[in-house]
């Protein structure tokens, strides 16, 4: 075991990779490996009282402190998954558990590092090793005022933006998104010239579901010099996803990858214009196999018309949404299945664009949908209307969901029901909706959640 803290300690903080005099770790890593901390501070204080000015001994009493703390945590993390999101399926995971230091050890760890910037300010490994603890510790405010000293004291170029971001990053791991976003917005702000930096910002509030704010921060990616080929594509999948086929045809156009004349054929489809011909323009130099050539060869052909069939192969084939919901927009519009019109909408749900999801729910017909049909239509609906606030019409989705074949779902509709009666402090309801699946908490995250909530209520 200690030798495995050892390990985690040297890829947090890489003790040989600071130390100009190696005889400082000759004489304290013994002791850390065996676990006399208390051994490992005399010899590094003994040191430094005679060599006042050892960048590496302060380096070593910091990582004493550290690994001390690490010795008496638990290394394996047994967490449950806590996303309520009916696309994140998994009950938990067992992983390596994010370290997190308490703030007064932190305090004294970068105390010990910053003694040793004190002797000599150009040391980039110790100005990353300080960022590392702040953002261990979750000290958000320390971090985002150590960077400018950061970029003051080493050669900053626009990788550095990249290097830094990892600390934003670390925050996330962390489960707190708020604070990191601070932190990239900080080194956004310090690296004003880079895009790239502000395009991941963009694709951290993508990922997190807060699609506005994903596009208000690749507008101002975009309006910055030196966008790469990530960036445009960043800027193409957000537009795409919003709809905003104008602007995404431009950013595609700017890829490398000739998918532009690929995706304007799909707009041209969804907005009536001469597909096909800009479509086989783009076929007969790009039929080579992979996911846009198979949906441009089922475009192309006679069975073009067969809604099913080409529905079929579009959600199977690998294109991600922002080229997917152009073509199930055309066929929700040209045809009256329910399929298209169902997979436009969820993929709206899906990104996050809840009022525009229930808008085209709400367009499908349901006179002549099958039983299954219908339970996708409930299911999805529901979580949408849950997600725009509307938690007593979801229960009107949500219930039918009970009877379910489909566990998942139906533990889904009995957490999302109970849940909206716990809020409104009807503990005894609650708890009889999270009955129905609280003895199988092993079959599914939501089980899981109802079999906790009754132990606790």
């Amino acid at each position: 075991m200690k030798s495995h803290l050892i390990a985690l300690m040297l890829t947090v903080i890489s003790l040989p990779a600071f130390c100009q005099d190696e005889s400082i770790n000759d004489i304290v890593n013994p002791s850390i490996q065996s676990g006399n901390y208390a051994k490992a501070w005399k010899d590094a204080s003994d040191y430094l009282v005679k060599n006042p000015k050892s960048i590496a001994a302060h380096i070593a009493q910091g990582n004493i402190i550290l690994n001390r703390y690490l010795s008496g945590q638990a290394q394996i993390d047994l967490s449950s998954n806590m996303d309520e999101s009916i696309y994140e399926e998994s009950i938990g995971s067992i992983s390596e558990r994010p370290v997190i230091l308490p703030t007064a050890v932190a305090d004294s760890i970068s105390g010990c590092f910053l003694k040793g910037l004190e002797v000599d300010k150009t040391r980039k490994d110790i100005y990353f090793g300080v960022c590392t603890v702040y953002s261990y510790a979750l000290q958000v405010d320390k971090l985002n005022s150590f960077l400018p000293t950061v970029i003051k004291n080493i050669p900053a170029d626009d990788d550095m933006a990249y290097s830094l971001a990892d600390y934003a990053i670390d925050f996330g791991k962390r489960g707190d998104f708020e604070d990191e976003m601070k932190v990239y917005n900080k080194i956004a702000e310090l690296f004003p010239n880079s895009a790239g930096i502000m395009g991941d910002i963009a694709v951290q509030y993508q990922q997190h579901g807060d699609i506005k704010k994903a596009k208000e921060h690749i507008d101002l990616a975009m309006k910055r010099q030196g966008a790469d080929n990530l960036t445009y594509r960043n800027a193409f999948t957000i537009n795409a996803i919003l709809e905003n086929y104008d602007e995404a045809i431009k950013m595609a156009h700017s890829m490398n990858d000739n998918s532009g004349d690929f995706y304007q054929a799909l707009v041209m489809l969804c907005r009536g214009g001469d597909w096909k011909t800009a479509l086989k323009k783009w076929y007969s130099t790009n039929s080579i196999s992979g996911p846009p050539s198979q949906l441009a060869k089922q475009l192309l052909s006679d069975n073009f018309s067969n809604v099913t069939a080409t529905v079929d192969t579009l959600m199977h084939v690998g294109l991600t949404d922002a080229y997917k919901i152009p073509v199930y927009k055309y066929f929700k519009e040209h045809s009256p299945y329910f399929m298209p019109a169902f997979k436009y909408a969820e993929s709206l749900t899906y990104n996050s664009r809840y009022t525009d999801a229930l808008k085209a729910f709400k367009e499908i017909q349901t006179d002549t949908i099958t039983a299954k049909e219908k339970e996708d239509l409930d299911f999805y609906m529901a979580w949408a209307l849950y997600k725009t606030g509307n938690k007593k019409e979801a229960n009107t989705h949500w219930e039918p969901l009970l009877k379910s074949a489909d566990f998942y779902r139906k533990s889904a509709a009995a957490y999302f029901i109970g849940k909206s009666y716990l809020d409104n402090k009807d503990k005894a309801t609650a708890n009889k909706y999270f009955s129905m699946v609280s003895d199988s908490g092993s079959k599914s995250k939501y089980a899981n959640y109802c079999a906790n909530l009754v132990k606790s209520n």
